[in-house]
Protein backbone atom coordinates (compact mmCIF):
# COMPACT_ATOMS: atom_id res chain seq x y z
CA UNK A 1 0.00 0.00 0.00
CA UNK A 2 2.53 2.71 0.99
CA UNK A 3 5.73 2.87 2.17
CA UNK A 4 8.87 5.47 3.35
CA UNK A 5 12.34 4.58 5.36
CA UNK A 6 14.46 6.05 7.98
CA UNK A 7 18.08 5.32 8.13
CA UNK A 8 18.18 2.82 11.21
CA UNK A 9 20.78 3.18 13.45
CA UNK A 10 22.74 6.49 11.81
CA UNK A 11 19.77 8.90 11.50
CA UNK A 12 17.24 8.19 14.38
CA UNK A 13 18.74 5.72 16.86
CA UNK A 14 17.99 2.31 17.14
CA UNK A 15 14.46 1.25 16.24
CA UNK A 16 13.79 -2.15 17.21
CA UNK A 17 15.31 -4.80 14.94
CA UNK A 18 14.48 -8.46 14.08
CA UNK A 19 16.72 -11.72 11.20
CA UNK A 20 12.62 -11.54 10.13
CA UNK A 21 10.48 -9.83 7.62
CA UNK A 22 6.82 -9.57 8.95
CA UNK A 23 5.49 -11.12 6.05
CA UNK A 24 6.19 -13.55 3.46
CA UNK A 25 5.45 -11.09 0.76
CA UNK A 26 4.72 -7.48 0.40
CA UNK A 27 1.88 -5.68 0.07
CA UNK A 28 1.44 -3.75 -3.34
CA UNK A 29 2.83 -0.20 -2.74
CA UNK A 30 1.30 3.22 -3.54
CA UNK A 31 2.91 4.81 -6.32
CA UNK A 32 2.84 8.03 -4.77
CA UNK A 33 5.71 7.25 -2.15
CA UNK A 34 7.92 6.31 -5.13
CA UNK A 35 10.46 9.56 -5.54
CA UNK A 36 12.36 11.63 -3.17
CA UNK A 37 11.58 12.31 0.43
CA UNK A 38 12.88 14.71 3.00
CA UNK A 39 12.06 15.08 6.81
CA UNK A 40 11.74 18.46 8.37
CA UNK A 41 15.36 19.30 10.43
CA UNK A 42 16.89 17.40 7.06
CA UNK A 43 21.00 18.67 6.63
CA UNK A 44 21.85 20.18 2.91
CA UNK A 45 21.57 17.30 0.55
CA UNK A 46 19.82 14.81 2.83
CA UNK A 47 16.79 13.09 1.62
CA UNK A 48 15.42 9.43 1.18
CA UNK A 49 14.93 7.56 -2.77
CA UNK A 50 12.51 4.96 -3.06
CA UNK A 51 12.46 3.02 -5.96
CA UNK A 52 10.08 0.32 -6.84
CA UNK A 53 11.35 -3.09 -7.74
CA UNK A 54 9.62 -6.48 -8.22
CA UNK A 55 7.16 -8.44 -5.79
CA UNK A 56 6.52 -5.15 -4.34
CA UNK A 57 9.86 -5.07 -3.54
CA UNK A 58 11.34 -1.24 -2.35
CA UNK A 59 15.13 0.14 -3.25
CA UNK A 60 15.77 2.81 -0.40
CA UNK A 61 18.33 4.94 -0.76
CA UNK A 62 19.53 7.49 1.67
CA UNK A 63 21.24 10.09 0.79
CA UNK A 64 23.43 12.28 2.48
CA UNK A 65 26.78 14.13 3.58
CA UNK A 66 28.57 10.80 3.97
CA UNK A 67 27.34 9.21 0.89
CA UNK A 68 24.45 6.97 -0.37
CA UNK A 69 23.47 4.21 2.09
CA UNK A 70 21.19 1.80 0.31
CA UNK A 71 18.50 -0.78 2.16
CA UNK A 72 16.00 -2.66 0.64
CA UNK A 73 12.33 -3.09 1.65
CA UNK A 74 8.39 -3.71 1.96
CA UNK A 75 5.24 -3.38 3.40
CA UNK A 76 3.13 -5.44 5.88
CA UNK A 77 -0.16 -5.23 7.40
CA UNK A 78 -0.44 -6.82 11.06
CA UNK A 79 -2.53 -6.46 14.02
CA UNK A 80 -4.67 -3.07 12.09
CA UNK A 81 -1.10 -1.66 11.56
CA UNK A 82 1.01 -1.08 8.23
CA UNK A 83 4.73 -1.57 8.50
CA UNK A 84 7.73 -0.97 6.69
CA UNK A 85 10.13 -3.65 6.78
CA UNK A 86 13.77 -2.28 6.44
CA UNK A 87 16.66 -4.49 5.15
CA UNK A 88 19.96 -3.76 6.50
CA UNK A 89 22.59 -6.17 4.50
CA UNK A 90 25.22 -5.05 5.86
CA UNK A 91 23.86 -5.79 9.51
CA UNK A 92 21.70 -8.63 8.46
CA UNK A 93 18.88 -7.06 10.25
CA UNK A 94 15.11 -5.89 9.42
CA UNK A 95 14.41 -2.60 11.26
CA UNK A 96 10.84 -1.86 11.23
CA UNK A 97 8.42 1.62 11.60
CA UNK A 98 4.61 2.05 11.28
CA UNK A 99 4.02 3.93 8.17
CA UNK A 100 1.04 6.46 7.62
CA UNK A 101 0.63 8.18 4.85
CA UNK A 102 -1.42 11.62 4.34
CA UNK A 103 -1.30 12.32 0.42
CA UNK A 104 -3.09 15.73 1.14
CA UNK A 105 -0.80 17.13 2.84
CA UNK A 106 2.15 14.87 0.59
CA UNK A 107 3.87 13.43 3.94
CA UNK A 108 4.87 10.41 5.21
CA UNK A 109 5.23 9.42 8.65
CA UNK A 110 7.40 6.83 9.99
CA UNK A 111 6.64 5.70 13.47
CA UNK A 112 9.88 3.73 15.32
CA UNK A 113 8.91 0.46 16.41
CA UNK A 114 10.10 0.95 20.49
CA UNK A 115 14.44 -0.11 20.61
CA UNK A 116 12.77 -1.26 24.21
CA UNK A 117 11.59 -4.13 23.18
CA UNK A 118 13.67 -6.63 24.59
CA UNK A 119 11.90 -10.01 23.34
CA UNK A 120 14.06 -12.29 20.76
CA UNK A 121 12.18 -14.78 18.45
CA UNK A 122 12.90 -18.34 16.99
CA UNK A 123 10.79 -18.06 14.21
CA UNK A 124 9.13 -15.12 11.55
CA UNK A 125 5.62 -16.53 12.84
CA UNK A 126 6.68 -15.98 16.20
CA UNK A 127 7.91 -12.78 15.97
CA UNK A 128 4.21 -11.97 13.84
CA UNK A 129 2.36 -12.84 16.52
CA UNK A 130 3.96 -10.66 19.19
CA UNK A 131 3.64 -7.83 17.04
CA UNK A 132 0.22 -8.36 16.30
CA UNK A 133 -0.59 -8.45 19.77
CA UNK A 134 1.37 -6.20 21.12
CA UNK A 135 1.09 -3.12 18.60
CA UNK A 136 -2.21 -1.99 20.46
CA UNK A 137 0.03 -0.84 23.40
CA UNK A 138 1.49 2.56 24.15
CA UNK A 139 5.14 1.11 24.59
CA UNK A 140 4.69 -0.36 21.39
CA UNK A 141 6.33 2.64 19.15
CA UNK A 142 8.15 5.89 19.77
CA UNK A 143 9.62 8.36 17.37
CA UNK A 144 7.70 9.94 14.48
CA UNK A 145 9.15 11.08 11.73
CA UNK A 146 7.76 13.15 9.04
CA UNK A 147 9.07 13.62 5.13
CA UNK A 148 7.72 15.52 2.76
CA UNK A 149 7.70 14.21 -0.82
CA UNK A 150 10.26 16.77 -2.59
CA UNK A 151 9.68 18.21 -5.53
CA UNK A 152 12.03 17.43 -8.35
Amino acid sequence: MFALVATTVMLWGCPYSSNFALSDTYKPVDKFLVGNWIEEYAGEGEYIGISLKENNKLLIEKHGSDGVTTYTGGVSSLGGHTFLNVYDEGMSSYYYYEIKLDKTAGTVTLTEVSEYIDEKFDTAEALRLFFTENAKNSYFFTTDHVYTKKAN
